[in-house]
């Protein structure tokens, strides 16, 4: 695995588009370091007193990124806090310049995002802390497998089909933040998995417009994060093709939907993402269904655990590279090897006690 501040995931000729694109260009010194006449030269505006910030900011951050990699990270880097701790660092610096006072804590995360997306920086290159670090868990059997759950009553089921098939899983508990799934796919590339290989994202999210939303949101966060070839799976509704399989959906459902499905809030019936979601999906109320009229989901905690594994077997089965019964042998032996350290720390354990 490696470890410490990556390189730009995209080719040297891109990057240096990249970076012309956002105006991040080389400085004589250290932005920390200039005077209020030198920030003004470098990022003044023309016929005015005024400062270009998002310029500023940009560059700031490229050169933060530039420190780490040089092996001369700042402080807030070396403490692996959240986000706010690098606000403080830069607060420190502008608060010495008028122009510069107040609150930038959002312009530096926009900046900060945008350039991850470009792909210049990993959030954990900064050694950010994620609070929901622990909602994925990478498979290294099957590693072009990404199984996806919406809610966090899930977690177990994912964490047993993570034992079970060797495959990436995630616990979205809601909408899955572009940190959270930049990590994970940061936590690949240290591994040097191929990101390049075809993924087959299989998801089990609400039959409703937010459950749709989630997943399309996680398509566009692997993809920014540099996971873009996801395989496109035909699947519900009248418009098929989407590079996510969902499995929490009517066709799979064996009780009557009549007595389960959901009324969404009156608020979203004519509501564009309801619409969208219904010209996409076919919806549960049939092909007369108009934009204002009562709308029904499914949510994903309808289905017994029984038929959510039987659906992900289904599903996943096929597309195994490596069959679970290798898997199985595999982890019996990691088990067994833990229980021989455990044995052999208590055994060392008990003579340190003896001899004492």
């Amino acid at each position: 695995m490696r470890s410490g501040p990556l390189p730009p995931r995209v080719a040297p000729g891109e990057l240096q588009a990249i970076l012309a694109e956002l105006g991040i260009v080389p400085l004589p010194k250290p932005i920390m370091q200039m005077s209020l006449a030198e920030i003004r030269k470098y990022f003044g505006y023309a016929t005015t007193d005024g400062i270009q910030k998002t310029l500023l900011m940009r560059n700031l951050l490229w050169q933060l990124y530039g420190q780490v990699k040089a092996g001369n990270p700042p402080d807030f880097v070396k403490k692996q806090g959240f986000i706010r701790g690098m606000w403080y660092h830069i607060k420190k610096k502008f608060s010495q310049h008028h122009p510069l006072r107040g609150d930038l804590y959002n312009l530096m995360s926009e900046q900060l995002t945008l350039m991850v997306r470009k792909g210049l920086f990993s959030y954990s290159d900064f050694n950010f802390r994620d609070r929901d670090e622990s909602s994925w868990k990478l498979g290294f059997d099957n590693p072009h497998l990404i199984l996806m759950g919406e809610k966090d009553g899930f977690v177990t089921i994912m964490e047993d089909l993570h034992r079970a098939y060797g495959c990436h899983v995630l616990t979205a508990g809601g909408m899955p933040s572009f940190m959270t799934l930049n990590n994970m796919v940061t936590a690949m590339r240290r591994y040097e998995l191929d990101l390049n290989q075809t993924f087959y994202l299989i998801t089990f999210a609400d039959f409703d417009p937010a459950g749709y939303s989630i997943a399309n949101t996680l398509t566009k966060h692997l993809a920014d994060s540099g996971l873009k070839n996801l395989f496109l799976f035909d699947q519900w509704g009248p418009k098929k093709k989407r590079p996510w399989l969902e499995l929490a959906v009517p066709a799979n459902f064996d009780k009557p939907l009549s007595a389960h499905k959901y009324r969404l809030p009156k608020a979203t019936w004519n509501d564009p993402s309801t619409q969208a979601w219904v010209r996409l999906t076919g919806g549960l109320d049939g092909p007369g269904w108009t934009s204002g009229k009562v709308t029904h989901g499914l949510e994903s905690d309808e289905f017994d655990l029984e038929l959510i594994h039987a659906l992900f077997a289904r599903a996943i089965e096929p597309l195994l590279t490596t069959q679970q019964d290798n898997i199985k042998k595999r982890n019996a032996m990691l088990g067994l090897r833990q229980d021989l350290e455990n044995m052999a720390i208590v055994k060392f354990l008990e003579r340190l006690k003896d001899a004492a």
